[in-house]
């Protein structure tokens, strides 16, 4: 990732035939952003601008419940260090939601349930922490698993805390806080919490009304390669 944006990869057809189909493979290379200055946790919830407070509860305050509300409101009577509250959210989730890869993902319903998605996990996640204030985001992209000689990549999900010295990532399902340049970690793709933007998206004009049915995209499938402590992961997603 090469900045806090994100990158799109354009393909431009001038003309497609009648069921004609095109296949289009490509490379991207992504090196790490170096970061300058190391992000920290330990700051209170009095350093976020007011202004940003209120409406971050105002958002979030939609897609809670009572009953949450009341669960963030306990946490604040303990503390207002955004490094002791993410413990006690951590941990909340533990106790509350469990992490279930192969469960459908839903996430307006995540408060009903005691299970969830990666992605559902996050969602819970990032609304109590705009119900204290704190400003998140959602970082999708990849992640690596070494179970002893063997490292498996798949797709995963997380979150970010802005702090006053930037973004500080946070993986709810797994409820550990990142080192900012973990490289197990792969940064794809960031979006805000409740706004989720399409990995593909296909926009044409048609002439004829006859061809007016529309474009089909498949996504055949993605090989990534990681160089982690000297040496090339390989995986297929």
């Amino acid at each position: 990732r090469a900045s806090d944006t994100n990158a799109f990869i354009i393909f431009t057809f001038k003309e497609l035939k009648p069921r004609e189909e095109k296949r289009v493979s490509f490379k991207l290379i992504l090196r790490r952003k170096k970061k300058g200055s190391s992000t920290s946790l330990d700051f209170g919830v009095n350093e976020i601008p007011e202004k940003v407070r209120l409406r971050n509860i105002r958002i979030a305050s939609f897609y809670s419940t009572r009953r949450l509300r009341k669960t963030v409101a306990r946490f604040l009577g303990k503390t207002h260090n955004v490094l002791e509250l993410e413990s006690h959210i951590l941990d909340f989730l533990q106790r509350n939601i469990k992490c279930r890869e192969d469960a459908p993902s839903n996430p307006l319903t995540i408060f009903q349930r005691n299970y969830g998605s990666p992605e559902d996990i996050v969602f819970a996640f990032n609304v109590i922490n705009m119900l204290i204030g704190l400003t998140v985001r959602t970082v999708s992209g990849f992640s690596i698993i070494r179970t002893g000689e063997e490292n498996i990549v798949k797709r995963w999900v997380w979150s970010e805390i802005l702090t006053p010295s930037g973004w500080v990532p946070i993986d709810p399902c797994k409820r550990v806080v990142l080192d900012i340049d973990d490289p197990t970690y792969i940064p794809i793709k960031l979006e805000s919490p409740f706004r989720k933007i399409r990995d593909v998206e296909t926009r044409y004009k048609t002439v004829k009304t006859t061809l007016r049915k529309g474009l089909e995209v498949i996504e055949e499938g993605t090989e990534i390669i990681v160089r982690l402590d000297g040496q090339l992961i390989k995986g297929k997603i």
